[in-house]
């Protein structure tokens, strides 16, 4: 599988968009696949023997050979930033063109034409500002936190405490909260005295701060956590429209966004669907998968019985379980890793399939013995 290693604490890191509460957390990139509907820019990555990367497209052709040390996400609004062989951080097109020298510590997607870019000699130093698809610094490095631009704000963080600029770098949102997500259907969640409330775009608390965790709007409603409350009968995690008003009421382990009128829950650590009543549509049966399982496009990745398949609306498998690890599909493709039998070796493959679940591009990454001895082969890992 694309291992992020390093890289992906990072982004962990400086992206806690809370949109899965519970015992796990997404990841702003995560919100974008959920959100991205053009598949015309979408690049995939893949690694050679020497380690560097390229990027396929969704028939598995070469588009860009394999040449850069590391990148970040896919394409975003034309372009991706990848890493040159002094551990510095640029942007190429969809041709594999530099358009933007490598020059920086660390960088973000492009997000409503400008990007989150990092400078300093080291992690501890670092300072965000942002920059145009020329590569210009359009808003100076400042911040010790810089997310990309959602709904014409961004969300930085300065002296410990976060608030939101716009595309002029103009503070428009005061740093006074401790923690913050990125503003969704109008609204964001933001931390203030130990609980979350939200805020609109004026920066005005609109839902007052009453929940222990709180995710993202999307499709009219919002994932909230409450500690069980003896007087009121209920504890967990449930969902709230934009007036405040709980609408499904808080019974669950764990909540994720809505996507395409479902939201996978758990219960009894086992995972399901429900729909905006709060009624199963799919019941719990599936295992835990980290921040997977949103249906795009109708299709979602879920893991059952120590395999990972896709399931459709009705929640039929239309790709049996058979892989080691998968991620939800991004455009047309999605990215496993698979192990076959042949002879007296298992071998481990990974690489991208397609809707039907025939792969486009696959490459050896391990193999065994039956008997668990792991044999001399090159191993490729690809994020």
């Amino acid at each position: 599988m694309i291992k992020k290693y390093f890289f992906s604490l990072l982004l962990m890191l400086f992206c806690p968009d809370p949109i899965i509460i519970g015992n796990t957390m997404s990841t702003v990139f995560l919100n974008k696949r959920i959100n991205h509907t053009d598949n015309s820019d979408i690049l995939y990555a893949i690694e050679d023997d020497n380690h560097r990367r390229g990027f396929i497209d969704k028939n598995g052709k070469m588009i860009v050979r394999p040449q850069y040390h590391n990148h970040i996400s896919i394409f975003s609004e034309g372009l991706t930033a990848v890493m040159d062989s002094n551990l510095m951080w640029g942007y190429i097109d969809m041709k594999g063109k530099m358009v933007i020298n490598p020059q920086f510590a660390f960088t973000f997607g492009f997000s409503e034409g400008l990007a989150a870019v990092a400078i300093g000699s080291s992690f501890e130093n670092w300072k965000w500002g942002y920059i145009n698809k020329q590569g210009k610094l359009v808003i100076n490095p400042q911040y010790d936190i810089g997310q990309n631009f959602s709904e014409g704000l961004a969300r930085v963080k300065m002296h410990g405490k976060y608030g939101f600029i716009d595309n002029c770098g103009n503070e428009v949102i005061s740093m006074i909260f401790l923690d913050a997500g990125d503003f969704s259907e109008g609204l964001a969640p933001v931390l203030i005295n130990e609980k979350w409330g939200y805020i609109d775009k004026t920066g005005q608390m609109v839902i007052e701060p009453q929940f222990e965790e709180a995710g993202k709007f999307s499709e009219g409603l919002a994932p909230v956590g409450f500690d069980y409350k003896e007087e009121l009968g209920y504890g967990g995690y449930g969902y709230i429209d934009k007036t405040g008003k709980i609408v499904i009421k808080p019974q669950f382990e764990e909540a994720d966004i809505f996507s395409e009128g479902l939201a996978r829950v758990s219960v009894g650590g086992l995972y399901g669907y429900i729909d905006k009543s709060g009624s199963f549509a799919i019941n719990p049966q599936f295992g835990a998968r980290g921040i997977y399982g949103y249906f795009m496009n109708g299709i979602a990745c879920v893991y059952y019985h120590g395999k990972y398949g896709y399931i459709d609306r009705t929640g039929s498998f239309v790709i049996n379980p058979q892989f080691c690890t998968a991620e939800d599909f991004w455009g047309e493709l999605t990215c496993v890793e698979k192990t076959e039998i042949k002879g007296t070796e298992i071998i481990l493959y990974e690489g991208y399939i397609n809707r039907t679940g025939i792969f486009v591009y696959k490459k050896e990454r391990e193999r065994w013995e039956k008997s668990g001895k792991k044999n001399d082969v090159r191993i490729y890992p690809t994020e």
